[in-house]
């Protein structure tokens, strides 16, 4: 009866040796050089010309100590988690300080005034695709401009970043993509000045009831959608000029602009005085 009563039990000891914990991928985090600069830069860059900048970041994030920074699952399966060992919050001040210095602002680490940052979240979350994956990064910033000697300090603020880049399954690069992105679009929150302060050269002075203006709104969708049917750059920059905005393009309206892959002169001809 011992073999019968060995094969017996073998399967009830199945479901215990399944319950494995997800793989984990190890990524080392870091910036992700962009082939185009951020559309807000140019202003943040204007703002702070001549100004050096001191800077602080500190973490804050509730599961900052299980190194996890993301998972792939699908259909409600966890497949592996995305982890680091590094302390974070270095990792990101190094990730912050190379994107201000690309948007032309000087970083003196004990200069005032001085951004202080408090990293809430950084996700990245690869999602599966039919053909590979598209890895969405978020990355959550609260923080302040100090400045004891000017009183030019600011109200803390949270603020949210978002990016997304796709591509092959199980690339540590593209998570760093989704990352920088997500990071660069909280700090252009945070940092772009208020509209008017804004270059006169980006206001608009088409009057609201010129019959060819439209919102931006309505414009990226048809922006949108002569590209997706194959219309070229020339053809979507004489399009934007003849039908011309309404109301100026936000800082939100820009990186949806952008996000939705319109080209940098796209954007830029729309922002023009008519």
């Amino acid at each position: 009866m011992r073999p019968f009563l060995a094969l017996l039990f073998v399967p009830l000891a199945l479901p215990a040796a399944s319950a494995v914990a997800a793989p984990a991928k190890e990524i080392t985090l870091q910036r992700v050089e962009s082939k185009t600069p951020h559309p807000a830069a140019p202003a943040i860059a204007a703002a702070w010309a001549g100004r050096p900048l001191g800077l602080s970041v500190r973490d804050a994030r509730p599961d900052a100590a299980s190194g996890v920074l993301g998972a792939q699952q699908e259909k409600g399966v966890l497949l592996y988690e995305w982890k680091t060992t590094q302390p974070v919050a270095d990792v990101v001040r190094a990730m912050v300080e190379e994107t201000l210095r690309s948007w032309k602002i000087s970083v003196v680490p004990e200069a005032t005034p001085r951004l202080e940052l408090v990293l809430q979240t950084l996700r990245i979350d690869e999602v599966p695709e039919t053909f590979g994956s598209t890895y969405r990064g978020e990355v959550g910033l609260r923080g302040a401009i100090f400045d004891p000697e000017r009183s030019a300090s600011t109200s803390p603020r949270s603020v949210s970043g978002l990016a997304k880049r796709s591509g092959p399954d199980r690339r540590p690069k593209l998570c760093n993509e989704a990352l920088t992105g997500a990071l660069e679009d909280a700090l252009a929150k945070l940092l772009q000045p208020p509209a008017e302060e804004a270059p006169a050269a980006a206001t608009l002075t088409t009057a609201p009831a010129d019959p060819n203006a439209v919102q931006p709104k309505t414009m990226l969708q048809e922006l949108v959608r002569l590209k997706e049917a194959g219309v070229g750059e020339p053809v979507l920059l004489g399009y934007v000029r003849q039908r011309r905005l309404a109301t100026p393009l936000s800082a939100d309206d820009i990186l949806k602009w952008k996000e939705s892959g319109l080209p940098e002169s796209v954007i830029q001809a729309a922002q023009e005085i008519k």
